[in-house]
């Protein structure tokens, strides 16, 4: 690597290892070597942020050693963070409730320049402050540009049911790599998980086979994946990662909560997918045709007594976070047209129509995932399946109860309409 038209005045150099406690560390060498070199006010507190952002996301999406450089100029600073991973970070759109995925828009919003290059070893991010000189490589092709790029297209993707399945991955993902680097008796290497991370990445940027200026209302589209080699062993360790953190998750061993199982489905289809179609096989869309009703689910019920809700007078229904009927009472069942026993255990859906299957999955992982209420606190009017199989409009009321250990417990309220 080079520097182009530097004067420099200092430079210094450390590594870092693959652990949380690294971020801080990274800021503290920072700190101390800009503070003594005097350079100009505001600085120092931009550059320990910006270096945090760095080493963090070499910490996600590399789980190998780090490498940090600090290189002072006359009048100007430059920050270098290399990892092991040579994919280059992407922005990617937060959504709005997220916590985390900012990283990139900071630096991009508090530098005056910034860039990724190649390196022998995977990849250096670095960024200035001041009239910093680029980093740019060596001269000789870059390692992405001699990786032969193919295309994958994941055909008739329900779009509602990607973005909430995709935000699901990702927190679990995160909490996942948390897990590696504390190195918990349930975590997972960080290289898998990393990898698993940057298939979540390669989602992201994934293109609709459509204009985005056409008409919102659609539901579903062919998205293309631009893909690298690796993207296949990737998308193996996604599926992985995601498989083992549905039974942590079962068993309250991480805070993301628990899988459905269509978004289990889904999950598998669009991993084998990328898998099938890195090996030369034609695409295969999105199956819809299979019933909600038909994918079994393995999860406890949650320990909660529920005997008042049982003998109330009021027609009840309590279900837990797994989607799970815990309680009916009487009169909720003589609306339904069920014997209370006979829906408990059962999932919500039994008693909704299967038109609606989907977006009731969609509405309930996304509350989970967000704490954003949709239907929830307000009397809404919604039809609600009998046990023959014929339709009613009830008016519904739902209440959430936290309980213990982290999980949520939901009472409805029917009644027919006004």
């Amino acid at each position: 690597m080079v520097d182009s038209g530097s004067a420099l005045v200092d430079r210094f150099e450390t590594s870092l290892a693959p652990d949380p406690v690294s971020a801080g560390v990274a800021r503290r060498f920072v700190r101390d070597h800009l503070d003594e070199n005097r350079v100009v006010d505001g600085w120092v507190d931009t550059a320990e942020l910006l270096v945090s952002e760095l080493v963090t996301n070499a910490l996600m999406h590399a789980g190998t050693g780090i490498g940090l450089a600090v290189s002072v100029f006359v009048g100007a600073v430059r920050v270098e963070v290399a990892d092991g991973n040579p994919a280059h970070p992407v922005r990617r759109p937060a959504h709005e409730t997220a916590t985390t995925g900012r990283g990139l828009e900071f630096v991009e919003l508090f530098s005056d320049n910034f860039g990724v290059i190649d390196s022998p070893s995977g990849k250096v991010s670095w960024f200035g402050l001041g009239p910093a000189p680029a980093l740019v490589a060596a001269t000789g092709p870059s390692r992405q540009s001699v990786t032969e790029d193919y295309p994958i297209v994941l055909m008739g993707v329900p779009l509602a049911l990607f973005s909430v399945w995709q935000q699901h991955a990702s927190a679990a993902v995160r909490e996942c790599m948390l897990m590696s680097f504390s190195q918990e008796p349930h975590s997972m290497q960080a290289t898998v998980v990393a990898r698993a991370n940057d298939a979540i990445g390669a989602l992201s940027r994934a293109k609709p086979a459509f204009e985005f200026d056409e008409p919102s209302s659609r539901e579903h589209a062919d998205l293309l994946l631009v893909a690298a080699g690796g993207l296949a062993s990737q998308f193996a360790d996604l599926k992985r990662v995601l498989g083992e953190t549905v039974s942590l998750a079962r068993h309250g061993t991480v805070l993301v909560p628990p899988a459905p199982p269509e978004i289990i489905r889904f999950r598998d289809w669009v991993c084998d997918e990328v898998t099938r179609q890195s090996d030369g096989a034609a695409p295969v869309p999105w199956p819809e045709d299979t019933p909600a009703t038909e994918i079994s689910i393995d999860v406890h019920l949650m320990q909660w007594d529920v005997a008042d809700i049982a003998g109330s007078s009021e027609a009840l229904i309590a279900a837990d976070d797994s989607n799970r009927i815990l309680a009916v009472s009487d009169s909720a069942g003589e609306l339904l047209g069920w014997e209370p026993r006979e829906l408990v255990g059962r999932r919500i859906i039994t008693i909704i129509p299967e038109r609606l299957h989907e977006s009731h999955i969609i509405g309930f992982l996304r509350f989970l995932l967000t704490g954003q209420p949709v239907m929830i606190g307000s009397p809404v009017t919604v039809p609600a399946r009998r046990a023959d199989g014929t339709e009613i409009s009830i008016e519904l009321s739902i209440k959430v109860l936290p309980r213990a250990g982290g999980r949520t417990a939901f009472i409805a309220a029917l009644s027919p309409p006004p």
